[in-house]
């Protein structure tokens, strides 16, 4: 699950505890990012490509 904020994208993962609550895998401040379609060149359909200095992540729905 991604969390959009106005300077950082939030990666996380659902928890198995009963309540609603997330584990942070990372994160990726806006300044750095680079996010572009990648339908075409990976053959994935409804995906893009997002790239910081030291990630990358490829995400599809």
């Amino acid at each position: 699950m991604f969390f959009l904020f106005s300077d950082v994208l939030l990666y996380c993962a659902r928890s198995s505890s009963p309540i609603l609550q997330f584990k942070l895998h990372g994160e990726l401040p806006l300044k750095l990012m680079t996010v572009e379609d990648s339908d075409e060149r990976t053959k994935i359909p409804n995906s893009i490509s997002i790239y910081t200095g030291t990630r990358s992540l490829l995400v599809a729905a």
